[in-house]
This record gives C-alpha cells, structure tokens and sequence, in this order.
C-alpha cells in the first residue's frame, strides 16, 4: 500500500502523470487483490427488474400504465453524471436548457415547454417538491448517492399535481443501511480544455444505530470545477469556474414491526464569480455576472402499516437563495450616450458598465398525508390530501460605474404566496388476469396573494392583489399483459398549470391556468429470455389557453393565456444485452408541438397576431427530436478484477425561442448539440479506478444562442474535459 500511497500525489500532475498514476495503480492494487475483503461485483445474466415508487407504492415498472425512464444509481455512476442535464438526452422527451450550475434551469419533457409562469416539469426530492413558483430558477440536484431518479413523462395529474404538467423528474436517495458499518469514497482529477485542472470528491457512510432498528447514513461531495472562458477586455483567465457542495444526512428508524420514520436533510450551494457567458469561448464583456445560490431541503415520512393499505405522513420543508447577476451594458450604453430625443445624450465613457443583479428568497411548507394500498391482484388504491404553503421575495435592480444617474434604470421587487391544498384519489382493477383498468382525480385550489412596485427611469408603478385559482384534474388508464414480462397500455391524462399576476399592469386581470389533455399508447417489454428491453409511446397533447408574453400598445409587455399548441410524438427506449459482458442501446423521443391557435386583432380589417407567436411557431425551448445510444462492456481478468469500457452519445436537434415583442423583437435558434462521453476503467476487489473523456469531440455549440433576452452572449457549453476517476468500497 505505501507503493499506492505514493504513486498517488507526489506534484501536482501533468496529463502524463495522470496516465501513469493509473497504470501504477491498476499493478499495485491488482497485486492485492485477493486481499481485499468483500465479494466481487456479480454480473447477472440478462436484464434486472426495474422497480419504481411512481404510483407511491413499490411496483415493476413494467406495471405501470405511464412512460418511466428510471435510472439507478450504477447506471448514473458509469455515464459519469454528476447533474440531470448529462443525462438529458438518453431520456426520451426530455431537454434542459440553463445558464450554468444553481439550478438556473428551463426543463422541457415531451414538447411542453416555457419561459413565463410556473415551471411545467414537477420535481420532488424523495417526498418534498422542489419547485419554485416561476420559472428558470431552483435548487440545485446534484446526482450524489441517489438510489435512483425518475422520469414520468406525460401530465401527472393525481400522485403529483401542479407543475407536473409536461411529466414529473423524482430524485430517489438512498436510504441508510441498519445492518453494519460501510461506506464509500470517490476522488476525481480532472482537465479542461482551453481551461485549467478540476477535481471533485464524493462519498457516503452508513452507520446502524441499533441493529436492524436504525441508522444514519451522511453523504457529501464538493467539485471545484474549472473555467474555460476568457475575458478579452481584462485579460482574465477561465473566468467561469464554479465550485459546488452538496452535504446530506438521512436518519431511518423501524418504531416497531409495523411502522418507521425516515428524515434527510440536504443542503447544496453553489459559486461562480462569472456564469457561462461568452461566444467561442471568450466574453467581450467587461462586467462580472456572479452566482450564489444555497438550498436546505426536509423530507419525512412515517410510514405506519395498517395491514390493508399504508398511511404515510410526509411534511416537508425548503429555503432556497439565489442570488445571479447579468450584464445588460450592451443594451442599455448606447441608448444612454445617443442624442435627444433617441437617448439621454451622456458622454461617451460616462457609464461603460451596468450590471442587473437580482435575489430570490422563497420559503416552502409542505405536507402529504395518504393512505395507500398493498399491491396485490383485485383492488388496488389510494387517497390523500396535501399542502403547500409557499412565499417568494424577487428584488432587482441595476447600478451604473464609473458615472451614477440621479435615477434607477430599473429597481423591482415583488413578494408572493401561495397556500396550496389538493385532494386526490387513485384506483385499479384487475378486470380479469389480463386486463386492468385505472381512473383517478385531483381537485387543486391556490389562494395568491401577489405584491410589487418598479421603478423603471424614475416612473413607479406598484401592482398588487388576490386570487384563486381552481383546477379538477382526471386520468384515466387500461393495461393488457400480454405476458409477466409484457404489457400495452393506454393512459388518458389532463395536466394542469396554475395562473398568477402582471407586474405591468393593475389594469390586466390575472392569467388562468391551462390545461394540456395527453392521450398516449404505450407497449413495456422484456424479451428474448429477459435480453432485450423495450419501451415504446407513441402520444397526443391538446395544450390549451396556453401562458405567453403579450405587450400593449404603450410596450407594456404582459403575460396572457391565449393559443392552442398541439401535436404527436413518439418515445423510444431499448436496451439489448446479448452476452453477460456487452450491452448496448439507445432512446430516441420526437414530438412536433406547435401553435395551431393563436390570438389576434381584426380592428384594422387585417387579423394580427397581438402576441409573440405565430400559427406554426414551436414551443419555446422545446427540441422537436433528440436521441442517444451506448455500449457497455466488461471482461473479467481474475477473480476479483473486471475490465470495463463504456460509450455514451447524445444528440439533440435545434430549438428555438420566439419573442416577437419590444425590445426583445427576435426569433432565436438554439443550434442542435451533440455529446460523447467515453469512459475504460478497472475494478478489482473493493477499488475502482478510471480514465474518462466528457464531451470527447469538444462540441463547442452554445447551449443558448446570444441574442437572448438580458443575454448578450451565448450561453456556452462544456468543452471537452478528461479526467481520472479514483473509488474505494469500505
């Protein structure tokens, strides 16, 4: 071991010495490996069984009458994701876009995409929901010991509710273990093309309590991640680094034969002093767009079997903070150093620089009580109730240097709440061995209250009221299995999302919620003895009164329902293992949304559109198709140690955004994007150690293309990165 311990550090590394500690530690680890206490990993022949908690009860995904990607922790550790976006792509349907790590995210599945309101994808950490109440800004879920994640795609009207319109991402923690004392440790040393070095460190432990009635699992990690771009006009170097923790601790105990509480809290932040803004990895701007963002997340559950169905309490709590700034100096400087009446006519170099900073502060309170069925033949069912009581605080503002105006550009904030409540009901029943039909119902009610002032060139304006808004939602299933190993499907759903108010205008009443009716076919099969996975849909969505941007005649720009977007798609997922050592697959997800209805003004004799999109525009963000395909591959060497290789690539086809308003008066192309991840390792005993390359052809496309709103250059996309992945079982 002392050989191992120093092959390990001795300088800091070159790429040389990357690939040389490597093979010094695959010889001298492999030496020892009969000593290594602890079984081998075991490789089973054929596909496993996935099991899911979708329908908050453990079932074969199999079963299940909707679309489910799940993604279990090994999967997540051998793509090498630390973060849902790499991950995006080999969903089908799904599509991230964001301006960096903090959870500055606009989630698309299936098409339903966009950029005002509420977001339209739930997400949920174990039982709490982590959603804000607007769109773009979150907490960020890094992937660090989960036990799995899970996509739901398509509306998710009963178990999920508000903000699980398009479809609904659960992150899955791993729970502790009450058995013994065990852990796991994983470094990584990392460079970055046109950057510097990185490196990022995770692990867990478990600890029992008390045997087989408790125990604590602690779980960490923290990636100090390099930079790749530069400031042209500063001469500063990889300026967008960003350094991310994540700290979780989750407690288990069994109360007695019939009952347990679990409790986890994580706490995740995030740090940048510049996002990834910049054109061929560069930035012309010379005003810092700084990041912090915290989060502190509770979930609990007691879990109390009643013997014919499960009653579990789940309150959850979340504060989250976010703090990001953008430089809107190329917009704004030319107007101010223009000549009357098309500008203040200032002096050149008066103002240079005008940063927008703002800060989010928002608080939720949540809480789930139901009462759930066993899975068993004949009835199946479940019924509860839930809260939500969230309050959000927006300030924003901008400043000016070297010169100060006697006036704000612009100064806004605004503080809401929403108390939420919800009762829904699920049921099934087993018509014959073969066929099950399902139908449930949730019943949504949300009292806002909404308050904001603005102070935009010294003109204020204050807005500010109360509403509800009221939503019943129905879905409706029926499954045919073919065999145990094989079930179609048809599913019937309507998604939801809630309304809210105008900052512009006290004149303009509030937007109401929408409605999106999704009828989807669905076949769920393993075959060729358990070696061949497939999961095919194909769907329709009818999206209605759907949430866009409106602007006045005066350019007031508001947010109004109007337009009806519509369209089919397809989603494929397969994976194929001939042998015990090889596996390869892919997912392929198509869709073709667009606007079939929008509104208009015929005053003029003429119908015009009044609102940003047109008869045939996509939806905003939404990548019509985007497909992936990997290999996987082990050759065992010795008892004890495996060789192993693995290829993952990603495409996505382009998407656009459309902002046919004052200032902003644009159609921007997200250009499509590719990814190839390629990693070869070894393990033997309890150690693993690998090489791997991120984004292997150093696709530099943008992941949002400048023009772009308060953007005014792109937002750019990790280059290549090759590393060094060290991990140890104890």
């Amino acid at each position: 071991m002392q050989l191992c311990d120093r092959t390990a550090a001795h300088r800091r590394p070159t790429s040389i010495d990357v690939l040389a500690m490597t093979i010094a530690l695959v010889l001298c680890q492999h030496a020892q490996a009969q000593e290594a206490s602890g079984p081998p990993s075991v490789r089973v022949e054929g596909l496993e069984e996935v099991i899911v908690t979708a329908q908050k009860r453990e079932e074969r995904a199999i079963d299940v009458p909707i679309s489910i990607s799940s993604i279990d922790d090994a999967s997540i550790t051998a793509r090498g994701a630390t973060a849902i976006e790499d991950l995006q792509f080999s969903v089908p349907g799904l599509s991230i876009f964001g301006y960096g790590p903090g959870g500055s995210q606009f989630i698309q599945l299936r098409g339903i995409s966009s950029l005002v309101g509420r977001p339209t994808v739930g997400r949920y950490v174990d039982e709490m929901p982590t959603n804000l109440e607007v769109l773009g800004v979150g907490a960020a879920n890094r992937l660090v010991d989960l036990e799995r994640i899970e996509v739901l795609r398509g509306p998710q009207p009963t178990f999920y509710g508000d903000g699980s319109m398009g479809g609904t991402i659960r992150y899955v923690t791993a729970k502790p273990a009450l058995k013994e004392f065990s852990g796991e440790f994983r470094a990584d040393l990392s460079q970055m093309e046109d950057g510097g070095t990185g490196w990022w460190a995770d692990g867990h432990v478990d600890i029992p309590l008390a045997q087989d009635r408790a125990g604590l699992r602690l779980a960490g990690a923290y990636e100090d991640r390099s930079g790749w771009i530069d400031r042209v006009p500063t001469g500063q170097k990889d300026i967008n680094g960003a350094k991310e923790s994540v700290l979780r601790g989750s407690f288990l105990t069994k109360l007695g034969d019939a009952s347990d509480l679990s409790v986890t809290w994580e706490h995740n932040a995030t740090d940048m002093d510049n996002q990834n803004f910049g054109t061929d990895r560069k930035s012309q701007l010379t005003t810092a767009t700084p990041l912090h963002s915290d989060a502190d997340i509770v979930s609990v559950s007691l879990s109390v079997d009643l013997g014919f169905a499960t009653l579990v309490e789940a309150p959850g709590y979340m504060k989250y903070k976010n703090e990001t700034t953008f430089d809107i100096s190329p917009f704004y400087v030319p107007f101010l150093t223009a000549p009357p009446p098309f500008g203040f006519g200032l002096p050149v170099g008066f103002i240079t620089d005008i940063p927008y900073a703002g800060a989010y502060d928002t608080e939720t309170f949540f809480n789930e009580l139901r009462l759930v069925s066993k899975a068993s033949e004949g009835w199946t069912w479940a019924v509860g109730v839930d809260y939500k009581d969230a309050k959000l605080d927006l300030v924003s503002a901008t400043s000016t240097s070297p010169g100060q105006l006697p006036f704000p550009i612009l100064v806004a904030g605004e503080t809401q709440t929403n108390k939420v409540w919800s009762a829904w009901a699920e049921a099934g029943f087993d018509l014959t061995d073969k066929w099950h039909v399902g139908a449930g119902v949730r019943y949504f009610h949300d009292d806002t209250d909404f308050d904001s002032f603005a102070n935009s060139f010294g003109a204020e304006t204050n807005v500010g009221g109360q509403d509800t808004f009221d939503s019943t939602n129905p879905r409706f299933n029926l499954s045919y299995k073919v065999n145990d190993n094989w079930n179609l499907y048809v599913n019937a759903a309507k998604g939801f999302r809630s309304g809210g108010f105008n900052v512009a205008s006290t004149d303009v009443p509030p937007y109401r919620p929408e409605s999106l009716w999704s009828y989807e076919v669905g076949s769920k099969g393993l075959f060729f003895d358990r070696k061949f996975d497939l999961e095919t849909a194909v769907y329709y969505n009818d999206w209605k009164d759907v949430q866009s941007n409106f602007y006045t005649p005066a350019g007031l720009t508001l947010t109004e329902n109007g337009g009806n977007v519509k369209g089919y798609g397809v989603d494929v997922s397969a994976t194929l293992r001939p042998t015990e050592n090889f596996s390869f697959g892919g997912t392929f997800g198509w869709n073709n949304m667009e606007y079939k209805e929008v509104p208009t003004d015929c005053s003029s004799g003429t119908c015009v559109p009044t609102g940003d999109k047109f008869v045939g525009d996509p939806v905003d963000l939404a990548v019509q198709m985007a497909w992936s395909a990997f290999a996987d591959y082990h050759h065992t060497l010795s008892a004890g140690s495996t060789l192993y290789g693995r290829a993952d690539f990603q495409h996505a086809d382009e998407a656009q955004v459309t902002i046919r308003r004052p200032p902003f008066d644009q159609v921007s192309t997200m250009p499509p994007r590719d990814l190839l991840n390629l990693r070869v390792g070894m393990t033997f005993g309890r150690y693993d150690v690998s090489l791997y390359a991120n984004n292997a052809l150093d696709d530099d496309k943008p992941v949002v293309q400048a023009p772009f709103g308060v953007l005014f250059e792109d937002v750019a996309m990790m280059p290549r990165q090759y590393g060094l992945t060290l991990q140890a079982k104890f």
